[in-house]
This record gives C-alpha cells, sequence and structure tokens, in this order.
C-alpha cells in the first residue's frame, strides 16, 4: 500500500469511529481478509462474504454494495504501482434505520439453513450494527475513495451493486428503461396520497434499491438537489390527489423547492427531503381523518404554514378568499375554538419544535413567533405547556 495512502487511512479509520461504531476491513482480490478492527471479524465478515458476487471486477469507482436485508458497505479497489487490483477496503456494515435490522433479523433467521445456536449468535451480531444514515454513509464512501485514491469525486460516481440493484448499463442510459425507478417512485408517491402513517418502515424498505439517473451533469449537489426538487413536484400532485388544498399542496412546494436551494451538504438536503414527505403525508392523514371542510382545512393549512408570519382573522381571509364574518363562525362551529386561539395553539406547537432542534435564543423565538417580549411569550407558552420554554429545552436534552 502506497504511504499516503496507508496514512489516510489509518487517519479516516481513527475519525469515523468518533461518531458510528463502524467497521474497517481489507481484503485480497480473492476476498480473503488480510486486516479487520471488528472483535467478531470471522462471523461479521461472513455478512460481507455473502455478497461479493455482486461486486463488479476491476472497478475503479467507489461502491455502496448493499444486501436485501437492509445492511451496506462502503467498498473501494485499490491498485499496486502497475494498475493491478491488489486490495478491496471495505467500511460497514451499516443500516439506515432500526427498522432494517428488524427486517434483517426477520429476514435472516427465517432461513431453514440457520440453526437454533446459530441464531442466538447473530442476534448478538446484529444488534453491534451501527445505524448510520444513507447520507453520511455515501460521504464516507467518497472519503474512503479519497484515501485509497487521493481523487475527488461526487456522489454521482457512485455504484451501486447488489441484489435488485440497477445494473451498470442501465445506470449509464443503454437501456429502454434507463432510470429503473419507475414503480418504486409510483409505491412512494402512493404513501403520499393515502396519507400512510407507515411511511417511515415503507419508505426504508422502497429506496434501498433505488438508483437515479445523474441529473447534474457531474456536479454530485446538483444531481441532489434536482433529484428532491423533482420528488418535491411529485408529492406535491400526490398530495392534491389526497384530498389536500391544492393552494396548500403548492404553497408547501415552494417552500421547500426554495429550501433545497439553501441546501449547503447531502446531510440537509436528506433532512429536508424526509421533511417534506413526511409534511405532506401527516397533513393528507389529517385530511382524510379530521372531517373538516375543504375551507376550513384550507384555513388550518394556511395558518400552519405562515404560523411565523403576522396573522389576522382579515389577512387569512382575504387569502383564502372568504368573508371574515363567515369564515370566522365556520371555523368555530368545526373545531369548536376560536382562530385566534388556533393560531396561538400553532405558534405554541412551533415553539416546541424550534426549542427541541437547537440552541436559537428563546428572544429569538419569541420574535419569529410575532411575541412583542420574550416575558409574555414565555407567559404563553407556560400556559400552553405547564412550564416555561426554558425547562421545555431542558427537558430535550438541549
Amino acid at each position: 500500500m502506497a504511504e499516503n495512502a496507508e496514512r489516510n487511512l489509518r487517519v479516516f479509520r481513527e475519525l469515523i469511529t468518533c461518531t458510528h461504531n463502524l467497521y474497517s476491513w481489507i481484503y485480497d482480490v480473492h476476498f480473503s481478509l488480510v486486516y479487520s478492527n471488528c472483535p467478531d471479524a470471522d462471523l461479521m465478515g461472513m455478512l460481507f462474504i455473502s455478497m461479493t458476487d455482486n461486486i463488479p471486477p476491476d472497478v475503479d469507482a467507489p461502491m455502496l454494495l448493499s444486501s436485501e436485508f437492509g445492511l451496506s458497505w462502503a467498498v473501494n479497489l485499490e491498485r499496486d504501482g502497475s494498475g493491478l487490483p491488489l486490495y478491496y477496503h471495505v467500511i460497514g456494515p451499516t443500516v439506515a434505520s432500526k427498522f432494517s435490522i428488524a427486517k434483517a433479523k426477520q429476514a435472516i433467521f427465517s432461513r431453514s439453513e440457520v440453526s437454533d445456536s446459530l441464531v442466538g449468535v447473530l442476534d448478538g451480531l446484529l444488534v453491534k450494527i451501527p445505524t448510520v444514515p444513507i447520507s453520511r454513509i455515501l460521504e464516507y464512501c467518497l472519503m474512503l475513495h479519497y484515501c485509497v485514491t487521493e481523487e475527488k469525486l461526487s456522489i454521482s460516481d457512485i455504484l451501486y451493486p447488489g441484489p435488485g440493484a440497477v445494473p451498470k448499463e442501465e445506470q449509464d442510459g443503454h437501456t429502454a428503461n434507463p432510470h429503473g425507478t419507475w414503480l418504486m417512485e409510483q409505491r412512494l408517491l402512493k404513501l403520499v396520497e393515502d396519507g400512510n402513517l407507515n411511511f417511515r418502515q415503507e419508505t426504508t424498505r422502497l429506496v434501498s434499491g433505488l438508483v437515479p439517473a445523474d441529473l447534474g451533469n457531474g456536479d454530485g449537489m446538483r444531481h441532489l438537489k434536482n433529484l428532491v426538487i423533482a420528488f418535491i413536484s411529485c408529492c406535491t400532485r400526490a398530495a392534491i390527489r389526497g384530498g389536500l388544498s391544492p393552494e396548500t399542496a403548492y404553497l408547501l412546494s415552494d417552500r421547500y423547492i426554495r429550501g433545497v436551494e439553501t441546501c449547503a451538504a447531502i446531510a440537509d438536503l436528506v433532512e429536508l427531503n424526509d421533511s417534506m414527505q413526511e409534511d405532506f403525508i401527516r397533513r393528507v392523514h389529517q385530511c382524510k381523518a379530521d372531517g373538516l371542510s375543504p375551507q376550513i382545512r384550507q384555513c388550518c393549512d394556511y395558518i400552519q404554514i405562515h404560523v411565523e408570519d403576522e396573522l389576522s382573522l382579515p389577512s387569512i381571509s382575504a387569502a383564502i378568499g372568504y368573508s371574515p364574518t363567515w369564515l370566522s363562525g365556520k371555523f368555530k362551529k368545526e373545531t369548536g375554538i376560536s382562530m385566534t386561539q388556533y393560531i396561538s395553539q400553532q405558534r405554541m406547537e412551533r415553539a416546541k419544535e424550534l426549542l427541541r432542534s437547537g440552541n436559537r435564543p428563546i428572544q429569538d423565538i419569541a420574535e419569529a413567533l410575532r411575541y412583542k417580549t420574550p416575558s409574555h411569550f414565555g407567559t404563553v407558552f407556560r400556559q400552553y405547556a405547564g412550564i416555561s420554554p426554558s425547562e421545555y429545552r431542558m427537558g430535550q436534552g438541549k
């Protein structure tokens, strides 16, 4: 191994263990183990070895190898000085969520060749696999490639071998169906249209083999932004089919698309995409479950979206096209509370969200939610939540 690569990999291994208990491996070209820092290398290594038939030979691109059980490894080939394949460097396994671990257990333990004695061993092994967001493992994949080759690549250069993965020729657009994702896309959008609150488990299962084409002309970040924008547009239409008012759906769409352009990191984009899908799904579910008329549902949606803006009965009525008197009476009749009370409730829920999600000063939160003084905000929050904003933040571990 070249001196620079060895030094880079040593530092990389140390750095990734600061945040995740990830194992590092080196295999020769015949997949005989050369090195691992995994204390259960023999057993844990079997999970990777069972997947090596899916690794294309003599490929220099970074690879994210995924199994049918939801396990993933970052893989990169190292060549010797004459250009011949020398070692495979591997990081993993990881899972994208705790659900993936449960899925892996169910799939593995259901196999007839797995004995009862082996079940206990594997059960103890699987719980040691770290949960790493897909955005992070993709970043690790690119970092591993740089450590080995000192070549900087982008997200669109990563290959995805594994069961059900899109063949390389399809990724290159050489078949009649270059994207290979239409069915999965329709299933994801059906979750939105149905307002399916089990979307997290379903999304984890569906996206494990999703490999879209390059929409960024080699610019990895632009590629991901374009993908997210396209998905936002699809979710918008699915939510409208599910019963969300077009006005609300397009307001949300505009807000999330503007958010995409402010994202500076892959992790930010993934978080925004997840939040967007959850937002649409929950709103559609609420439309189907709360029994509100379309006019009052539209009114509630407008308040939730504009909760940090100046809100009043006249401004809301003008925005959604009904007279203040009629809207106020109908709102109270259907919800049981006045519109002013509903606005206050939504601002308190937004305050909780802001207190949970960061260290933004309480005074800034009060100003953002249109309270004239922090003390007034604190009084209203205590009446709503039973504790002060600072107590609520401490209770959330912030």
